[in-house]
C-alpha cells in the first residue's frame, strides 16, 4: 500500500520561532473550538478564531505568539493598551499580516467595556493600510446587567472591519493552517475580502447558554494568490485562490452556544453544541462559475439579486468511560435551506485533515466527486468547495498510554519531562464518514444522499502535537495519509 504524507504542521520546526513550550499550548488552547465561517469575535465563544485580526476579549487573550502587548499597570478598572500580533495567520494571499494599535478595557462592578483599533499591513505587498495589501478592524462590546446572580447577562457590539477572511473555517483553526502553509506550503483554506459593519446584541445570563443575534452590512471582494515564502517547498507553486461571489450582501442571522465541557483545550466530559441561521441579500451580486467548459453554462456578465438562507450545527459529546480512556462524537451538519443558492463564501466541502482524512484535500475523484461537489472537466482554478449541504459524522478512542515501560510493571515511573510534550502520550483511535452535495433541483427537501465517504485511522497524541495515519475505507485503492495536528482533532 502506497503511502501519501499530508503533512498539516511540523511543530519541533517551530519550537525555533517559539521559545517556550507554552507558547505552543497557548495556540492549542484559545482555538479548541472550530466554527462556522458565520461566527464572530465579539462573541464570546468565538474569541479565538476568526478573520486575521484576534480580539483579546479577555485578560487570557493576551499571550500569543509574536504577540507584543503593552498594558497599564493593574489595580485599576481601566487597562489600556498597546498590542502588536500577527493575528495566528500564515496564508498565500496575506502572507504574515501584522496588526498593531491601541486596545481599552474597564471592568465595574455592572459594566464591562472591551475595545480595539487596529491597522493591518501584510508581508507580501507594499507597506500600506489600503486593499489588498492592508485593512483595519475596530470594535467596541459592552456587557451589562444581572440574570439570576450571572453579572454582565446582556451583550452589545459593533465592529468596523476591512479584513481577510477563510471560507469554511469550522474544518480547523487557522493558526494550524497557517503552519501548514509556512512550514509545507500548504494553504487549506480559500479566503476572500470583507469590508463593511457588523453590530450584534447577545445574552449570557446562563452557565452554558448564550445566544447572540448579529446584523452585517459588507461588500465582499475575491483575493488574488500572492507568493509568500514557505520554509520548505518554496520553488513551487501556490493553488489558485478561487474566484468568489462579489457584491454586497446584508446578513442576519441567530447563533446559540450550548457547552457543558470540563475543559475548552482537553475535554474529557460534556456536551458542546453550537447552531447559526443566517440569511443573506445581496442586491447585486457577481456570481462565480460553479462549473466551467464542457457541459457547463456560461459564467454570469452582470450581477443578480440574491436572498438566500443557510443553518449550520457543530454537536459534541465527549465521554470519560475509565479513568484512562475516553469515547468521543462529532456530528456537523450545515446547508442552504431556502431560496437563491448559496453564494461560493458559504458552500461547503469534505477532505483533508480537518475532516476526513482518508482522501486527500481538494482532490477530484472522476465523476463520484462527494468531495467539493465539483463536475469532472469543470472545475474552475483552485477547486473551489460548491456543495449545498455537507453531513460529517466523527468518532474517536483516546486512552492514555504508559509513558516508561516500568509504568506498565507498576514499577516507580522515571521520565524525560521535555518542554511541552505531555508526559502521558495518548493514543487515538478513529473513525470519520461523511460527504458533500448539491440541492436536488434547488430543492431544500431533495432526496437525503444514500452513500458516503469514510476512513479509519490511529495516532498519538504528545501533547505538543500528535501524529496521525488515515485510511480510505470506501476506496481502498486510496493510499493512507500521514498527518500531523498541533490540536485535537475536535
Amino acid at each position: 500500500m502506497g503511502r501519501h504524507v499530508e503533512t498539516m504542521s511540523i511543530q519541533a520546526a517551530s519550537m525555533t520561532c517559539f521559545t517556550h513550550a507554552t507558547a505552543m499550548r497557548d495556540i492549542a488552547t484559545r482555538d479548541t473550538t472550530v466554527h462556522d465561517t458565520t461566527s464572530h469575535p465579539n462573541v464570546r465563544h468565538d474569541s479565538t478564531t476568526h478573520d486575521s485580526t484576534s480580539h483579546p476579549t479577555t485578560a487570557s487573550d493576551t499571550s500569543e505568539p509574536l504577540d507584543l502587548t503593552w498594558n497599564a499597570p493593574s489595580g485599576s478598572p481601566h487597562h489600556p493598551g498597546i498590542r502588536v500580533t500577527s493575528g495566528k495567520v500564515y496564508n498565500r494571499v496575506e502572507g504574515l499580516p501584522i496588526i498593531f494599535g491601541p486596545t481599552y478595557a474597564y471592568t465595574g462592578s455592572s459594566l464591562q467595556i472591551h475595545s480595539s483599533l487596529f491597522g493591518i499591513v501584510r508581508t507580501v505587498g507594499p507597506i500600506r493600510l489600503a486593499t489588498p495589501d492592508g485593512g483595519y478592524d475596530g470594535h467596541l462590546d459592552l456587557r451589562f446587567g444581572t440574570f439570576r446572580g450571572h453579572p454582565f447577562a446582556v451583550g452589545m457590539g459593533v465592529r468596523l472591519y476591512n479584513v481577510v477572511s477563510p471560507v469554511e473555517r469550522w474544518q480547523m483553526t487557522e493558526p494550524e493552517a497557517g503552519m501548514a502553509a509556512f512550514f509545507l506550503h500548504r494553504d487549506y483554506f480559500d479566503y476572500y475580502n470583507r469590508h463593511g459593519v457588523t453590530a450584534q446584541v447577545g445574552w449570557y445570563g446562563a452557565s452554558h447558554l448564550q445566544l447572540v443575534a448579529k446584523y452585517a452590512d459588507e461588500r465582499w471582494t475575491t483575493l488574488s494568490t500572492r507568493d509568500p515564502f514557505t520554509l520548505f517547498r518554496n520553488d513551487q507553486s501556490w493553488r489558485a485562490n478561487p474566484q468568489l461571489d462579489e457584491g454586497v450582501f446584508r446578513l442576519a442571522s441567530l447563533e446559540a452556544t450550548f457547552d457543558t465541557r470540563n475543559d475548552t483545550y482537553d475535554p474529557s466530559g460534556g456536551w458542546y453544541l453550537f447552531g447559526t441561521y443566517e440569511h443573506g441579500h445581496s442586491p447585486a451580486d457577481l456570481r462565480a462559475p460553479r462549473d466551467v467548459g464542457g457541459a457547463a453554462p456560461p459564467p454570469p456578465t452582470s450581477p443578480e439579486a440574491v436572498d438566500y438562507g443557510r443553518v449550520f450545527f457543530d454537536l459534541r459529546r465527549y465521554t470519560r468511560i475509565s479513568p484512562r480512556s475516553q469515547i468521543n462524537a462529532r456530528v456537523v451538519f450545515g446547508g442552504w435551506v431556502q431560496g437563491d443558492a448559496l453564494p461560493l463564501e458559504r458552500t461547503f466541502s469534505v477532505g483533508g485533515p480537518g475532516t476526513i482524512p482518508g482522501y486527500d484535500f481538494r482532490k477530484v475523484r472522476g465523476d463520484d466527486n462527494v468531495q467539493t461537489c465539483g463536475i469532472a472537466g469543470e472545475i474552475p482554478a483552485g477547486i473551489p468547495a460548491v456543495c449545498d449541504r455537507v453531513a460529517l459524522a466523527q468518532l474517536e478512542f483516546r486512552t492514555d498510554l504508559a509513558s516508561t515501560p516500568f509504568e506498565v510493571s507498576n514499577a516507580r515511573p522515571m521520565r524525560l519531562r521535555a518542554a511541552g510534550f505531555t508526559d502521558r502520550p495518548v493514543g487515538v483511535l478513529f473513525a470519520d464518514v461523511g460527504r458533500g452535495w448539491r440541492a436536488a433541483n434547488g430543492s431544500p427537501t431533495g432526496d437525503w444522499p444514500s452513500t458516503y465517504k469514510a476512513d479509519v485511522g490511529l495516532g498519538l497524541d504528545l501533547g505538543l502535537f500528535g501524529v496521525y495515519v488515515a485510511k480510505s475505507v470506501t476506496d481502498w485503492p486510496e493510499a493512507a495519509n500521514v498527518f500531523l495536528r498541533v490540536r485535537r482533532r475536535f
